[in-house]
């Protein structure tokens, strides 16, 4: 197991390496001049020069490549071009939101989805999970920043009993800290809801196929039991799959969901950074994004191993 780990985390490295290339050369080909756009229209071509000249913008790409890794090891991130501050204790400030916000709809829509996907097996042909198939499939078509908006209409503006966006910190009032997240935990929740629901339906479907189940049945377990305990319990590694995907697919999310309910994460971060130009911001958003997306994988690869030995030696 050891040794599994092990080439994990090399493995894992080894993306994160190829990443920094690929987010270094994907943020210098976005249009437009950096220096151009600090300096606005009122910019002499000296003073553009000067300020290539100063964020080493006019070195060979390579140059720049490994000057910022080699800054990036060294804890360094640059300093933003848009309010001359250090980059890291920017990011470090916003990413326990982003963080915060990701796992708490991530958890709640996992709960929610595995409750309700066993029911839809468990009840399968039935009017409940035709309910629960119908429900999944609006939900799972409806855009997450249409539902967003929707929702900032609903209960900020036509029921005016939560916040439209903003962010509270929970030091400052721990009440409004928790009314300025339900309307963007909520919409991640949801909106990740629907397809976790139908990857545990058709996971347990399968598992219920089995002859055990119905010797359990059987032998006098209530349905209850055998369905959340020995029926799951076999389904967790396409379960932990959905748990991996949504990750993913939540970190598009978040940045929609921090845009629309100005929730200030990275998230939002990184949007006004691509808006200015903003290179050390843009490239230290996206790095952060990408190893929580890394990571998350990783252990995913690890829990597969925990769960079923049989898969760190294939």
């Amino acid at each position: 197991m050891k040794t599994f780990i092990l080439g994990k985390v090399l493995s894992a490295l080894a993306v994160i390496f190829v990443l920094t290339i690929i987010i270094f050369l994907m943020v210098r080909l976005l249009p437009g001049d950096t220096a151009t756009i600090m300096l606005g229209a009122e910019g002499t071509p000296e003073q553009i020069e000067a300020v290539r000249a100063k964020y080493n913008l006019n070195e060979p790409l390579p140059n720049q490549y490994v000057a910022w890794l080699t800054n990036v090891f060294r804890g360094d991130w640059g300093v933003s071009f848009a309010n001359r501050t250090p980059v890291m204790p920017l990011v470090l400030e916003r990413l326990p939101r982003t963080l915060l916000l990701g796992s708490v709809s991530t958890a709640l829509a996992l709960i929610v989805a595995i409750f309700f996907g066993v029911v839809s097996a468990a009840k399968h042909n039935s009017n409940t999970d035709l309910g629960i198939s119908v429900g999944s499939l609006v939900l799972l078509s409806v855009p997450e920043f249409w539902m967003g908006v929707l929702f900032m209409l609903l209960f900020a503006v036509t029921i005016p009993i939560l916040p439209a966006g903003g962010y509270v910190r929970p030091d400052v009032d721990f009440g409004k800290f928790v009314l300025s997240m339900i309307l963007p935990v909520a919409t991640l929740t949801i909106h990740n809801i629907p397809p976790m629901i139908r990857l545990v339906r058709s996971s347990m479907l399968e598992v219920l196929r089995e002859d055990y189940i119905t010797l359990a049945l059987t032998k006098g377990n209530s349905p209850g039991r055998v369905y959340f305990v020995h029926a799951l319990r076999n389904s967790l590694i396409p379960i932990a799959t959905t748990i991996s995907l949504l990750v993913t697919s939540l970190m598009a999310g978040v940045i929609v969901i921090e845009k629309v309910f100005q929730f200030p994460g990275i998230g939002l971060l990184l949007l006004n950074a691509i808006h200015v130009r903003d290179y050390p911001m843009i490239q230290a958003c996206i790095l952060i994004f990408s190893v929580i997306v890394v990571v998350i994988n990783m252990l995913t690869d690890i829990v597969y191993a925990a769960i079923d030995p049989r898969i760190r030696f294939e």
